[in-house]
């Protein structure tokens, strides 16, 4: 996910604009920017790193949604705005849309009953076992990375080159809900403050 974007369409808002008793066509992309700018920074970007993100995502790290999720700003010459994913880390693209996560090499998946998940990743990593419970107590097979207890072989991380992600996060239902709604919202009082600042009131 490279992120998401708005292109506005200005005819529709030099109508909203007439309806207003104001022709000045000029202000119009001031107006505009300043509407797409306020929604994504005020609107937008909140609702996706603060609900959306939780009721897609168990937050350990409260910080990930607010380091990932930047905005793309409008100015008065080119009219469009987003959000966007500035880590690219966190398989967002994937959760948005569902579908098959791949790897050119081995992807390790952990046993969630016996590998805690956490803010910072996960403990212990799988280069972690040896060192946690010594070398001749770990065994890597085609399968995954065992550790040996008891007499019996303990499955910690199972191999795969690829691992299904449902779709789980509304970033584009969400993003298109919360952005039309916010510009629609901001649009009047912008272009009443751009001819009022045009002609000096």
């Amino acid at each position: 996910m490279t992120g998401i974007t708005i292109d506005l369409d200005m005819r529709e808002f030099s109508k909203k604009a007439r309806q207003m008793g104001i022709f000045a066509e000029d202000q119009l992309p001031f107006a505009l920017a300043n509407s797409l700018n306020d929604t994504m920074f005020q609107d937008t970007r909140p609702q996706i790193i603060g609900p959306t993100w939780a009721s897609a995502f168990t937050v350990r790290n409260s910080g990930l949604p607010r380091a990932a999720i930047r905005v793309e700003k409008a100015t008065k010459k080119a009219l469009t705005a987003g959000v966007y994913d500035a880590l690219g880390k966190v398989d967002l693209a994937q959760h948005a849309d569902g579908g098959e996560k791949t790897h050119s090499g081995t992807i390790a998946v952990p046993v969630r009953d016996k590998v805690r998940l956490h803010a910072r990743g996960k403990t212990p990593w799988a280069k972690e076992l040896e060192r946690r419970f010594g070398r001749r107590a770990v065994r890597k097979t085609a399968r995954g990375l065992f550790v040996g207890k008891g007499g019996r072989l303990h499955l910690w991380f199972s191999f795969t080159q690829s691992a299904h992600l449902d779709k789980r996060f509304a970033f584009y239902e969400d993003f298109e809900r919360v952005s039309v709604s916010g510009i629609v919202r901001r649009f009047p009082a912008h272009i009443q403050r751009a001819i009022a600042s045009a002609f000096g009131r």
